[in-house]
C-alpha cells in the first residue's frame, strides 16, 4: 500500500510540473526573451519589412501561431496587422519528401493598408535565400513576381518558394483600408472580411466569403466560387447590396456612357468560364431612388435590370449579351431640347448589342398619358422605330384592319373619335428630322348594324389586328341605355381559341370559344344575368351580326336578387320577399337581344327557400318553361311546416298588358309555425290549414285580379275574446264558458274580385259559440263583414242534459241570438251591434213559451 501511495504521489507531482511548464509556455510562447528578437530579426531580413508579434506558439491541430502580428515599412508605418496568424504544417511530408505542406493559413482580424499607388521599392540584385529546419534552402518570393500563366495550375503554390505548398487560407473579421497613396486619406474601408480559400489536387480552388464597404457599412458583398486551374474552368457568384453610391465610384464613371449618380442597389452576378478566354455571365439588379445618366438623358426612380451574355477577357468586349430593363416608376429628362420631362414611366426595355426593344412603356407628358413601344438601334446614332399612343382625333379605324376583319365590319356603321397612334422613325439626336406616322383607336364612337338590330353608343375601345386575328381591349359602350364593358379576341383561323369578357348592369359574360364557319362555338362560359342568374354554359351563337343563342348548362338563381331585378315585371315578387338559391339544368334558344321570345327550359331545386325571409320551404322543386313570351311554372312543390305546398303559375307577356294565372295548394300545414315566423309575438295563434285557390288577372292591375278558393283550419287557436260574455245570462238559465271564447276551427269558400276577397260562408267554431261571417276583406286590409252569432252544438247538448226549462230557453233563443257588423281594418277591426236588441227577442219568445205552458 505504501508503494502504491508513493507512485501516485510521483504521478501527481509529475503532472503538476508539466502543467506548470505548459502554462509558462502559453504565457512566454515559442520564442521567449532574446530568441524572440533573433527570430524577428531573421524574418525582417527575409521580408525587408519590420515585423512585430507579442508571442508565438506551436499547438497541435493549429500549428505555428503568431499573436498580435504587425508588419511595418521601414518608416514604421503599419502595412498589415492581425490579431492572430496560424500556420498549420504537416511534419511527416517534411521528413519524408522534404516538402513543407501548409494545411491551413488562418488570419484573425487582419488589417491591411492598400495604397493604389504604392511607393517604388528597391529591387534586390540577387533573391535572398533562407534555410528552413537547417536543411532546405528556400528562395524568398520576389517583390514583383511575374509567374508564367501555365504555372497557375499549381494554384497559390505558384507564388510560393519551391517545396512549400499551401492548401487553405482562412480570414475572419478582416479589414482593408484603401488609399490613393500611403499619405492620402482612406478612400474606402473594406470591413468584416470573412474568406475561406481551399486548394486541392486535382488543382481546384474553392473560395467563399463576404465583406462590407464603408465605416458604417453602406454596402455588403457576398461571393463564392470554384476554379479548376488545370481545365481553366471556373464559376463564381457575387451578390452586392448598397444603400448609396460611393464617391470614388462617381468619379470613376465620369467617362463612362452609363453613369449611376445615386440610388440604392442590389446586384447579383454569376460568372462561368467558356474556354480559357471567355466567360458567360448572368446578372440581375434592382435600383431604387436611382439617378442614371445615359449621354445627356437622365433616368430617375425605381428600376430593375437583368442581363446575360459572353465576355472576352483578351479583347475586353462583350461578344454577346441580352437583358431587360424594367421601369417601375421612373422620370426621364433630356430626351431633346423641345421635349419636356416624362414622369410616372412604367414598362420594360429589352436590350442587346446596339439594340433597345421598348416593350409597352407608359408614362405622362404634361399630364398627357402616353404609351410607347418599338426599337432603338445603334447606341451612337439612336435610330428609333417606335409607336406612341396619345389622345387625338384622326381618321377611320377600319382602314387599319386586314381584309377579313374589314369584310366582317362592313355590316356595321362605325363612327366616332379615335386615339392617335404615332409611329416614329429616325434618330433621336435630331428630333426635327424624325419621320412620323399615325394610327387610330376608337374613342366616343358608335356602332350600328345595317339592319338596326344592334346599336352601340358612347363606344371606347382599343382595336388590334395581326395575322392571328383581331383583339378588342377595354371596350366600353352603351346599349339599351346601359353601359357595357367588353374585351374580345377574334381568332383568324377556325378552331383557334378566342376569349370574350362582357359586363353590364344586367349581364356579365366570360367565355372561351372558337369559330365554326359563321357561327361561334362556346367551349365554356360563365354568365351572370340580372344579378340573380348565374350559369355555366356551352353551345353555339349563330349569325354574330344578329346573334341567336343555342346554349345549355347549369343555372343557379339567387331568388332574392332575381326577384329584385324582376319586380317591375312581376310586382307580386316584392311581397313574397324570396331568399335562397335555386339550382338546375337549363336549355335556351333565341335571339340574345330579345329575351322575352326565348325558348327556355329549366328543372331546378332549392333546399331551403325562404318566403318573407323567415318562412322556410324544404325540398323545394320547380319547373320553368318559357316560349313565345309566355313563362310557365308547371310544377312547384315543397315541404313547409309539417305539410306541403304546391303551385302552378303562368305569366303571359305576349299581349300589350302582361297577365298571369295560377293555382296554389296547402295541405296539412302548421299555421302557427308560419305565423310565429312572421310575428313571434303571436304565440297563441295556430292550427292546421288546408287550402286551395286559383286566380288570374293583369300583372300591373290589381283591379283585374279574379279567383276562387276554399280553406279549412282545424285544431286551431284562431281568436280568443270576451265579446260574448253577456250571452251567458239568459232568463232562468246561466250558460257557462262564455267569459272567454277560443275559436278552434274555420271553414270558408271565397271569391276574389274588385280588389277584395268575398265569402258567404265563413264559419268560426268554438266550444260555446259558432260564428258565420258574410262579406269581404280588401287588398288594402279593409273589412266589410256581417257576423251572425249562435250557440255551439256542445251548448245545445249541454242544455238537453240539464233538463227542466233550460232546453226550451236555449232552443228558442239559439236560432238568432245577435248580429254584428264588422268594419275597420284587419289590424284595427270595429264591431257594431245590429239595432234589434237581443233581450227583446228573447223576451217575446219566452213570453209566448210561458203562455203556452200555462194554458196547457
Amino acid at each position: 500500500m505504501k508503494f502504491r501511495r508513493r507512485v501516485s504521489t510521483k504521478i501527481v507531482w509529475t503532472l503538476a510540473f508539466f502543467a506548470a511548464l505548459f502554462s509558462v509556455y502559453l504565457y512566454l510562447g515559442l520564442f521567449p526573451g532574446k530568441l524572440k528578437a533573433k527570430v524577428i530579426q531573421k524574418i525582417e531580413g527575409l521580408t525587408e519589412a519590420r515585423v512585430e508579434f507579442s508571442k508565438s506558439l506551436y499547438l497541435p491541430f493549429e500549428g505555428l501561431i503568431f499573436h498580435d502580428l504587425k508588419v511595418m515599412d521601414s518608416g514604421g508605418r503599419t502595412l498589415f496587422s492581425a490579431k492572430k496568424l496560424s500556420l498549420n504544417a504537416r511534419l511527416i511530408p517534411f521528413f519524408k519528401e522534404k516538402k513543407i505542406i501548409v494545411d491551413r493559413v488562418s488570419l484573425e482580424s487582419p488589417v491591411y493598408e492598400w495604397p493604389l499607388e504604392p511607393a517604388p521599392r528597391k529591387q534586390a540584385t540577387l533573391p535572398p535565400k533562407t534555410v528552413l529546419s537547417g536543411q532546405i534552402p528556400v528562395p524568398v518570393v520576389p517583390d514583383d513576381p511575374k509567374p508564367d500563366i501555365s504555372a497557375l495550375e499549381e494554384g497559390p503554390n505558384a507564388l510560393l518558394p519551391e517545396n512549400v505548398y499551401l492548401q487553405s487560407i482562412e480570414i475572419s473579421d478582416g479589414h482593408v483600408l484603401i488609399r490613393k497613396n500611403s499619405a492620402s486619406p482612406v478612400l474606402e474601408h473594406l470591413r468584416a472580411i470573412n474568406l475561406r480559400l481551399e486548394f486541392e489536387k486535382p488543382p481546384v480552388l474553392t473560395l467563399k466569403g463576404f465583406f462590407h464597404l464603408g465605416e458604417t457599412a453602406y454596402a455588403s458583398i457576398n461571393f463564392q466560387g470554384q476554379w479548376d486551374l488545370e481545365k481553366a474552368g471556373y464559376e463564381f457568384l457575387v451578390e452586392i447590396k448598397a444603400d448609396e453610391v460611393p464617391p470614388w465610384l462617381d468619379s470613376y464613371q465620369q467617362k463612362a456612357q452609363v453613369h449611376l449618380e445615386r440610388g440604392r442597389t442590389w446586384l447579383e452576378v454569376r460568372l462561368q468560364s467558356v474556354g480559357e478566354e471567355k466567360a458567360f455571365f448572368r446578372a440581375q439588379a434592382v435600383l431604387q431612388d436611382a439617378l442614371i445618366h445615359l449621354h445627356k438623358i437622365k433616368y430617375s426612380g425605381h428600376m430593375k435590370l437583368s442581363a446575360k451574355g459572353l465576355f472576352n477577357f483578351e479583347t475586353k468586349i462583350f461578344e454577346r449579351y441580352q437583358g431587360l430593363l424594367e421601369f417601375i416608376d421612373v422620370s426621364v429628362d433630356g430626351l431633346s431640347e423641345k421635349l419636356p420631362p416624362l414622369h410616372s414611366i412604367q414598362g420594360k426595355i429589352a436590350f442587346q448589342p446596339d439594340l433597345f426593344t421598348i416593350q409597352s412603356v407608359r408614362g405622362e407628358l404634361n399630364r398627357l398619358t402616353f404609351e410607347v413601344e418599338g426599337t432603338i438601334r445603334s447606341f451612337k446614332e439612336l435610330l428609333a422605330d417606335a409607336k406612341i399612343r396619345t389622345q387625338a382625333t384622326i381618321e377611320d379605324v377600319l382602314e387599319l384592319l386586314p381584309e377579313k376583319e374589314k369584310e366582317f365590319l362592313r355590316s356595321f356603321d362605325v363612327q366616332g373619335q379615335c386615339q392617335a397612334l404615332t409611329l416614329i422613325r429616325g434618330t433621336l439626336l435630331k428630333p426635327t428630322e424624325l419621320a412620323k406616322e399615325f394610327r387610330l383607336a376608337i374613342r366616343d364612337g358608335s356602332i350600328r348594324s345595317k339592319d338596326k338590330k344592334i346599336a352601340l353608343e358612347g363606344l371606347s375601345a382599343e382595336i388590334f389586328a395581326d395575322d392571328r386575328g383581331a383583339r378588342i381591349s377595354d371596350a366600353s359602350f352603351l346599349m339599351d341605355e346601359k353601359k357595357h364593358l367588353l374585351n374580345l379576341t377574334i381568332p383568324k383561323k377556325p378552331l383557334e381559341p378566342g376569349k370574350l369578357r362582357l359586363s353590364s348592369p344586367e349581364l356579365r359574360v366570360e367565355a372561351d370559344y372558337h369559330l365554326e364557319g359563321q357561327d361561334i362555338r362556346i367551349r365554356s362560359a360563365d354568365v351572370s344575368y340580372l344579378d340573380g342568374f348565374r350559369a355555366q354554359v356551352q353551345g353555339k351563337i349563330l349569325n354574330p351580326t344578329n346573334p341567336a343563342l343555342d346554349i345549355q348548362g347549369d343555372l343557379a338563381i339567387d331568388t332574392a336578387k332575381a326577384s329584385a331585378s324582376l319586380v317591375r315585371q312581376v310586382p307580386a315578387l316584392e311581397k313574397l320577399d324570396l331568399r335562397g338559391t335555386l339550382n338546375g339544368y337549363f336549355a335556351l334558344q333565341g335571339l340574345w337581344s330579345d329575351p322575352l321570345n326565348w325558348d327556355f327550359k329549366m328543372d331546378g331545386r332549392g333546399d331551403p327557400i325562404f318566403l318573407k325571409e323567415k318562412i322556410q320551404l324544404d325540398n323545394f322543386e320547380l319547373q320553368i318553361r318559357m316560349k313565345n313570351k309566355i313563362v310557365r311554372f308547371p310544377y312547384l312543390h315543397a315541404r313547409i311546416y309539417g305539410g306541403t305546398v304546391a303551385s302552378e303559375l303562368w305569366l303571359d307577356y305576349s299581349k300589350p298588358k302582361p297577365s298571369f294565372s295560377g293555382k296554389m295548394y296547402l295541405n296539412q300545414v302548421d299555421l302557427g309555425g308560419i305565423v310565429k315566423a312572421l310575428k313571434p309575438s303571436l304565440v297563441d295563434f295556430g292550427g292546421v290549414i288546408t287550402t286551395q285557390s286559383q286566380a288570374f288577372g293583369e300583372l300591373n292591375d290589381p283591379q283585374s285580379i279574379q279567383g276562387t278558393g276554399a280553406v279549412e283550419i282545424r285544431d286551431g287557436r284562431l281568436w280568443k275574446t270576451d265579446l260574448f260574455k253577456a250571452m251567458g245570462d239568459l232568463p232562468f238559465v246561466k250558460v257557462r264558458g262564455l267569459d272567454f271564447v277560443v275559436f278552434r276551427q274555420l271553414t270558408a269558400d271565397f271569391l276574389i274580385r274588385d280588389k277584395r276577397v268575398w265569402s258567404e260562408n265563413l264559419h268560426l267554431f268554438s266550444d260555446t259559440v259558432a260564428l258565420t261571417l258574410k262579406g269581404s276583406a280588401g287588398f288594402d286590409q279593409t273589412l266589410d263583414l256581417m257576423m251572425n252569432i249562435r250557440f255551439s252544438k256542445d251548448v245545445l247538448l249541454g242544455a238537453m242534459d240539464t233538463g227542466g226549462i233550460a232546453p226550451f230557453v236555449v232552443q228558442e233563443v239559439e236560432d238568432f241570438i245577435s248580429q254584428y257588423k264588422i268594419t275597420g281594418t284587419l289590424k284595427e277591426p270595429k264591431y257594431e251591434k245590429v239595432p234589434l236588441a237581443m233581450g227583446r227577442v228573447i223576451g217575446k219568445k219566452l213570453s209566448g213559451f210561458l203562455q203556452n205552458l200555462a194554458s196547457s
